[in-house]
């Protein structure tokens, strides 16, 4: 879609509602990095901004694990949303594996194998840059592992041959980190929770402003086809713009 017919649909196109939510932020987030001619290390990085998926001569795989005693005893749905760039163009397809496990909230080496294979992606030609946003549906995994009585529920993404991913605010400096959209009654939604204030751009000033203020636009329509406005929606609108 060229600029003129993206604005043309954002300015025309009346949005959804936004469907309420809250965000869980995984207990434990970080990586663990195989080679470069050191031991095997757990390197959680600043804030957790180092986040990614690469394999070369070494590899880096990264963990999330959510405490599932913090979630609301009923809920409608959840699902994983997780913002990633790969970080220069690779060959013809470029793949991340995400596999589940029973975590323990702790940043393990033991972790580095662990997982059942739950989804793959395939990056078909990705031009360097690129950023994709993800959403999962993983409602019934997670009452799965409460009905187990399991509280950790851990995800690995790694990479069976070559790809160099970053994830989270490694992927834009405005980009959230991994995290659970947890829809329930009484769930809020509200932008801010995902960016700083100093992040969002008013809708006038979008449409009226320079190019450059498209990075960080708040105008927000269903562009996953999912019937619902949420994060990965948002990710999306960011990742069509330069930052």
């Amino acid at each position: 879609m060229t600029i003129p017919m993206l604005l043309l649909a954002i300015w025309t196109t009346p949005p959804p509602p936004i469907q309420g939510f809250d965000r869980w932020e995984p207990a434990a987030l970080f990586k663990i990095v195989d080679g470069l001619g050191e031991e095997r290390y757990v390197d959680e990085g600043p804030n957790h901004e180092r986040l990614n998926v690469t394999k070369l001569s070494w590899e880096v795989r990264s963990y999330l694990e959510f405490d599932l005693e913090t979630l609301p005893e009923e809920f409608d749905a959840i699902t994983l949303n997780i913002l990633i760039a790969n970080l220069d163009a690779g060959p013809p397809v470029e793949v991340v594996e995400f596999f589940h496990y029973t975590g323990d909230g702790e940043e393990d080496l033991e972790d580095w194998d662990a997982g059942e294979l739950f989804w793959t992606h395939d990056y078909e030609y990705p031009d360097a840059g690129v950023k994709y946003a993800i959403k999962l549906e993983v409602t019934e995994l997670v009452r799965r592992y409460r009905d187990e009585g399991r509280r950790f529920l851990g995800f690995r993404l790694s990479a069976p041959g070559f790809a160099r991913f970053r994830i989270g605010k490694a992927g834009g400096i405005t980009s959230p980190n991994p995290f659970f959209a947890v829809h329930h009654a009484g769930a809020r939604t509200d932008i801010l929770d995902f960016v700083g204030r100093e992040d969002l751009v008013s809708f006038e000033e979008c449409m009226a402003g320079p190019y450059g203020a498209f990075a960080v636009c708040t105008v927000i329509w269903d562009y996953d086809g999912d019937e619902f406005v949420d994060l990965a929606d948002f990710a999306i609108f960011q990742a069509m713009f330069e930052e």
